[in-house]
């Protein structure tokens, strides 16, 4: 078994165009770099084309994409978690493998302190966060930005669902129109 003393870092996968690409720089590159000379009468040139095509396009846009520097999201944990969660899979596979009710309570009680370790660990980190919210920044109004917003109800009223006669869902202004016609459906 191998634990890792170094940070597992998230790559986000590269893509060529976003909704930020400028366009009209890209047709400018490319019809700048294109040349429409080639000849192509063998497979070799056929081949040759098509790869700076490709080039070409790829670098149109490069230059019309402006790159963003995200910070590398961290996922981290500590080893004595990743030694748990080693330790709470092999118990489960032998749980799986026998069905003794010694594995399972093996599993369990494995299951169980890797859900105490972890519930600490977040315990932890949001003591931490806490703590490094400061007055002097402003950091600290940041998580309270969300809760700025009004919050639109979804339900409905309570006038609205009782009307006079049960089953219709018209407002009260039209609900005489369609009470005649109702009356026999509606009686239990």
């Amino acid at each position: 078994m191998t634990i890792s003393t170094s940070l597992a870092t998230h790559i986000t996968t590269t893509r060529l165009h976003a909704s930020i690409t400028d366009w009209n720089q890209y047709k400018t590159v490319v019809r700048d770099k294109l040349t429409t000379k080639m000849k192509l009468k063998t497979r070799e040139d056929i081949e040759v084309a098509t790869s700076e095509l490709i080039d070409i396009l790829q670098h149109a846009v490069k230059t019309a994409t402006p790159v963003k520097n995200r910070p590398r999201q961290v996922k981290y944990l500590p080893s004595h978690i990743k030694q748990l969660v080693a330790q709470k899979r092999r118990a489960r596979v032998r749980w799986q493998k026998t069905h003794k009710l010694e594995d399972r309570r093996h599993f369990n009680n494995a299951n169980n302190k890797l859900r105490g370790a972890l519930h600490e660990l977040n315990k932890d980190t949001f003591t931490a966060y806490l703590a490094s919210l400061r007055c002097e920044d402003q950091t600290i109004w940041r998580p309270t930005k969300s809760r700025k917003k009004t919050r639109t109800r979804t339900h409905r009223s309570v006038q609205t669902q009782t009307l006079q006669a049960p089953g219709l869902r018209a407002t009260p202004k039209k609900q005489p129109i369609f009470q005649p016609s109702n009356r026999g459906v509606q009686a239990p």
